[in-house]
Formats: structure tokens, C-alpha cells, sequence
């Protein structure tokens, strides 16, 4: 389950859809939509003031994230920890996932 905006988004989720890996990829962007459309994989709409949404996941679930505008991570990052998923990550620099890591830390405990 990939979330995310981009080009870096659509390769990924077509790349594993064309393995026949289950893939959705949630992105609120309609650019992004309509590239991964074209590939047949399975897309959401994730809405621009809510990033909290975590289809079902199990322990065979892998969920990436691929945004650029760091700030919406934390809510999906923290609700793909809630879920029995196998491999949570997501794309970035050094610097991202110090920050990523600062921002989970400030989040009140669930």
C-alpha cells in the first residue's frame, strides 16, 4: 500500500502491480491518480485535510509513503504503526527521517 504524490509514487505502485503484488496507492493528488490509472493498479483518493486513512492492513502489508511535503507523514505514519503491518517506510533524506522521527516523538501516546 503505497500513499503519496508524484512520479515517484506512481512508479512505485505500478512496479509492484506489475509483479502482481496487491497494490493501492492513496494519493490526494490528481495528477498522481491519473498517471497510476493508466496502469491498471487500484488508487484512492486520500483527501487533502485528512491523512489518517489506513485500509485494511494485515501482517502481509507493506505501506510506503512518498511525499515531498513532509508534514502530512505523521498521521499516516502513526496509524500504519496501529496496524499489524510487516514493513512501514518511507521515502526520503536523512534529514526527513530525523524529522520524522522528531514529529512521531512529540505525538501524544495512542
Amino acid at each position: 500500500m503505497g500513499y503519496g504524490k508524484g512520479p515517484e509514487a506512481a512508479c512505485f505502485a505500478a512496479l509492484t502491480h506489475s509483479v502482481n503484488y496487491p497494490t493501492i496507492l492513496l494519493s490526494p493528488n490528481d495528477e498522481t491518480l491519473l498517471n497510476i490509472g493508466v496502469t491498471g493498479c487500484e488508487s484512492r483518493r486520500l483527501p487533502d485535510r485528512v491523512f489518517t486513512e489506513n485500509p485494511e492492513a494485515d501482517a502481509r502489508t507493506a505501506v510506503l509513503l512518498f511525499f515531498h511535503d513532509h508534514d502530512r507523514e505523521p498521521a499516516l505514519l502513526l496509524g500504519a504503526l496501529d496496524t499489524p503491518a510487516f514493513y512501514i517506510g518511507a521515502q526520503g533524506s536523512q534529514r526527513a527521517r530525523e524529522e520524522r522521527h522528531r514529529q512521531l516523538a512529540s505525538l501524544p501516546a495512542g
